[in-house]
């Protein structure tokens, strides 16, 4: 991944048939990071590539890695960060809201492509995910599953099985075949001018009977824990395929690869991007 000023953020690499993330978790903005030819074998499996192919805005480029520090540069700053590979040149700035996506192979990465309303298919998308939404308030008798927020939503006088369902985001899989489309959603139910509510997310496939969950999380929304997941790329690797997932809370962020298969989509891999 690029982040953190014009550096590639090491987020896993795959070895044996496996994705496996050997390189460090973040640290204090005091940690020292090794030069990059001092780098730890162990944190890539070998010599940190020099040139890495970078995939920004639906094209690719070769890029530089010139040094290794740790993403914070202020050695004052209070939170986590991780250690990051740094670009001999500054990065152009995104044409869209994709993180850029380095690889050190030949493989094409795949953008997500985002899906709104109008789009072919939206009405069935919509009451797919409706119907997702209340099997999950269904589980939970109508709460939110959190005895916390339930009681703020009682005191308050608040049903959130009442307040109206937002599709925050519904992006299709490139790589999935048109006549079993796949797509991750996120949906959520807040109750109004309060940081409380409820997020339902994640993949779902569309088969002969309809549309069919491959995998579904159901959060809470508090100011304090606010988890958002997104799609960053997809991936065809040794004849399956994967995706990269950004994945944020409120004050911390993170990666993580999940394969994605005919009858489930199941995480393999995490990689931290700091946090205060």
């Amino acid at each position: 991944m690029a982040g953190w000023g014009d550096a590639l953020i090491p987020i896993a690499r795959f070895t044996n048939g496996d994705w496996v993330n050997t390189w460090p978790a973040p640290e204090e903005a005091t940690v020292a990071v090794p030069a990059l030819a001092d780098l730890p074998v162990a944190w890539l499996g070998g010599p940190a590539p020099r040139h890495w192919r970078l995939w920004q805005d639906g094209s690719s480029s070769i890029v530089e890695v010139s040094g290794a520090r740790r993403g914070e540069r202020d050695k004052h700053a209070g939170c986590l960060s991780p250690a990051v590979l740094e670009l001999r040149s500054a990065l152009r700035p995104p044409a869209d809201d994709f993180w850029p996506v380095a690889v050190d192979t030949g493989e094409p990465i795949a953008r997500p492509i985002p899906m709104e309303s109008g789009d072919d298919g939206w009405a069935e998308i919509q009451a797919a995910v409706l119907q997702r939404f209340a099997d999950a308030e269904a589980k939970t008798n109508g709460g939110s599953g959190n005895k916390s927020v339930d009681d703020k939503l009682a005191e308050a006088h608040l049903d959130l099985t009442q307040q109206s369902m937002t599709i925050e985001h519904v992006f299709r899989d490139p790589l999935s075949s048109s006549d079993s489309p796949v797509i991750f959603f996120a949906a959520t139910k807040k109750a109004p001018d309060r940081d409380l509510g409820r997020r339902v997310s994640g993949w779902l496939r569309r088969d002969a009977s309809g549309w069919t969950a491959l995998t579904l999380s159901d959060d809470v929304i508090t100011p304090e824990s606010n988890p958002v997941s997104s799609p960053i790329a997809m991936i065809q690797h040794a004849g399956r395929e994967f995706v990269l997932m950004s994945e944020n809370a409120v004050e911390s962020g993170g990666f993580a690869i999940f394969e994605i298969t005919s009858s489930a989509v199941r995480r393999l891999v995490s990689a931290g991007n700091g946090g205060c």
